[in-house]
């Protein structure tokens, strides 16, 4: 446990590191001590007064400090929420990155296979240009812009007078308001995706068209529709899908932190991006495991995946 004596610190000190070393011993034994989460019971009073007002930042910061708060912060159950089911951050992000796949997995088809159709005239460079600018613009500046247009600049006129304001609407309390609050936000963490599937597909396209099976198609007659779709796009979804799996995985776990924040949206990065902010340990450590958690399951499933694309890959 912890020296009634022993001074604190957050930002250096000789009180800092034992602090932050005793704490991250307890966490990796696997059995936290009791003292730890029971530290000597200090008033509010005197904690704001020692601590510049620190107890309101949340149990992670209050353990640290090695003071008991009376009503600690969210730690790791704010994961399944405490304000209901349509309201906590998983149930959130689930609902917000479900969704933006269909998006980008149709537009990315579209473009790389146009590219790759279109080779030679003026619309592959075209296709490529605009997918490359998708790829360099930062997604925290394309969602501030699109703020800016939705929100300020145009919200009046026709085009986004529907747009509602920033914040979340649980599904169940209104579908259409859910689906108009999330579709800018789709929009925006979708641009990056379609520019880099996009090349992918392409690249994979014109690699695999020179391929033994593609030209035993073309010469049993089949029409061009056909190879293209049913054997070169086929097999060249392999490395798409893998991507794909790894990008999902990371976005249901919290990667689409930067659109949460800009947006206003409670998911699973915004969680994380506010527990950083307070030093709430668990509750970082919590969203972490639930990322890593859905890459694994992700990672899984493109395994599945990749025997349903090539035929080779299945056991035999």
């Amino acid at each position: 446990g912890f020296d009634d004596n022993e001074p604190v610190g957050l930002s250096g000190g000789e009180g800092a590191a034992p602090i932050w070393a005793r704490y991250m011993l307890q966490v990796t034994n696997g059995q936290p001590n009791a003292d730890f989460y029971e530290p000597p019971n200090i008033s509010m009073t005197e904690v704001d007064e020692t601590s510049g007002g620190l107890a309101t930042m949340g149990f992670g910061a209050a353990a640290v400090l090695g003071v008991k708060v009376a009503q600690p912060d969210r730690t790791a159950i704010a994961l399944v929420g405490d304000g209901g089911f349509s309201t906590n951050p998983a149930v959130m992000a689930t609902a917000m990155e479900s969704d933006i796949p269909v998006i980008w997995v149709v537009m990315a088809i579209v473009m790389g296979v146009a590219a790759a159709v279109l080779k030679g005239t003026v619309f592959d460079p075209l296709l490529m240009i605009l997918a490359l600018i998708g790829i360099s613009m930062p997604v925290f500046w394309l969602g501030e812009v699109a703020n800016l247009i939705t929100q300020d600049r145009l919200h009046d006129t026709f085009l986004f007078s529907w747009v509602p304001p920033l914040g979340y609407t649980p599904l169940t309390q209104d579908p259409f308001l859910w689906f108009k609050g999330l579709l800018i936000p789709w929009l925006v963490l979708s641009v990056l995706y379609i520019g880099f599937y996009a090349r992918v597909l392409r690249a994979d396209l014109l690699e695999v068209q020179s391929e033994d099976f593609v030209r035993t198609a073309r010469a049993k007659g089949l029409s061009p529709d056909r190879v293209l779709l049913r054997h070169m796009l086929r097999n060249s979804m392999i490395t798409f899908v893998s991507l794909f799996g790894l990008d999902f995985g990371v976005l249901v776990g919290g990667g689409a932190i930067l659109v949460e924040v800009v947006f206003g949206l409670p998911g699973v990065g915004k969680l994380t991006y506010d527990s950083l902010q307070t030093l709430d340990l668990p509750v970082i450590m919590a969203t972490v495991i639930y990322g890593a958690f859905f890459i694994t399951i992700m990672s899984a499933v493109v395994d599945v995946l990749y025997a349903r694309l090539d035929p080779r890959i299945r056991p035999t």
